[in-house]
């Protein structure tokens, strides 16, 4: 295809992915959190249990999705027209867990208490609570594959990625040149 432009003609050429950046920004998001309810890893690896003190105090082996708080404030993302960067946020979890199961607690519940199915309470440690980026990055160790860094095994991002590209290279090329371009991947 760059045989027959000249350089003149390519370095012309403007793209602008907001658009598609700003809808797959959602879709990524979605495919991680999917993968957190799973418990996989891009790679659709089982991620590692909790150790056994952690599921005792906690009452649970399932990490960061009780209250459903990672899902609201744990993913941020940013676009521009060339770029888009989803990320976790370094924004700090609040510390509450669920009560007896009901997703974000109740009116009544004494921040760092959590009850169990055990009915014993558990007591959370005070203090300064980590960010989201640091609960991620420690989850994503001893060779899981986690959620953060890459796309999602079965992702059509790549794919949809060169459509779109492809689509506004044909609309700035010389009338002549848009019928012998066909790419495919």
């Amino acid at each position: 295809m760059a045989g027959n432009l000249s350089k003149s003609q390519l370095s012309k050429m403007k793209f602008d992915f907001t658009d598609f950046f700003k809808y797959w920004s959602v879709q990524i998001i979605k495919s991680y959190r999917n993968l957190l309810t799973q418990k996989k890893g891009v790679q659709y690896d089982k991620a590692p249990s909790n150790e056994p003190s952690v599921q005792d105090r906690k009452g649970k082996d399932h990490w960061m999705v009780d209250t459903k708080e990672l899902y609201g404030e744990g993913f941020k993302s940013h676009f521009t027209k060339d770029k888009l960067r989803v990320y976790a946020s370094k924004e700090r979890h609040s510390g509450r867990y669920t009560y007896m199961g009901v997703p974000g607690g109740h009116k009544g519940q004494k921040p760092y208490v959590r009850r169990a199915r055990t009915e014993r309470r558990i007591k959370q440690r005070r203090g300064e609570q980590p960010t989201y980026e640091q609960l991620f990055m420690w989850h994503n160790k001893k060779g899981y594959s986690g959620i953060f860094g890459r796309l999602a095994k079965d992702s059509k991002f790549v794919k949809e990625f060169s459509r779109e590209a492809n689509k506004q290279i044909k609309t700035q090329l010389p009338k002549e040149m848009r019928k012998r371009i066909n790419v495919k991947l």
